[in-house]
């Protein structure tokens, strides 16, 4: 079983970028058209999302997960 930590459980998901470069992670709300049909994103700065962008009932769900084993 795979479970979120706790990192990642508030949007720290920097240890991804350790495992390769096509790990980033892209600001969904920042998608602007590029040319030819094509679209560009900004990535996250160190993967880690603010907080201000995480959904509170998300945060809430993600209480009742179990915790990663140490």
């Amino acid at each position: 079983m795979t479970v979120p930590t706790a990192g990642e459980r508030t949007g720290d998901l920097s240890a991804l970028l350790k495992l390769g470069s096509q790990y980033q992670i892209y600001d969904p709300f920042s998608t602007v058209a590029a040319g030819n049909g094509q679209y560009a994103r900004s990535p996250v700065p160190g993967n880690v999302i603010p907080t201000s962008k995480l959904n509170p009932v998300a945060l809430n769900i993600a209480k009742y997960w179990e915790r990663p084993p140490h």
